[in-house]
């Protein structure tokens, strides 16, 4: 008889146009800064990229 698995509550975080949600995610306005580009919106953001700074929001 093997440990009992611990239950987890696993919710779905609720983004909020323009607002972090609480789970650190970045909103789909959010703007970051990278070294090469200078400031794109997260969603062009490449996998590799150096982020410079981040949790801008956009207009």
């Amino acid at each position: 008889m093997g440990l009992p698995s611990p239950k987890y509550d696993i919710t779905t975080p609720q983004h909020v146009k323009g607002e972090h949600a609480s789970s650190g995610c970045f909103a789909g306005e959010s703007l970051v800064i990278t070294t090469n580009r200078g400031e794109i919106p997260i969603s062009e953001l490449r996998v590799g990229e150096t982020v410079l700074s981040h949790c801008i929001h956009g207009n």
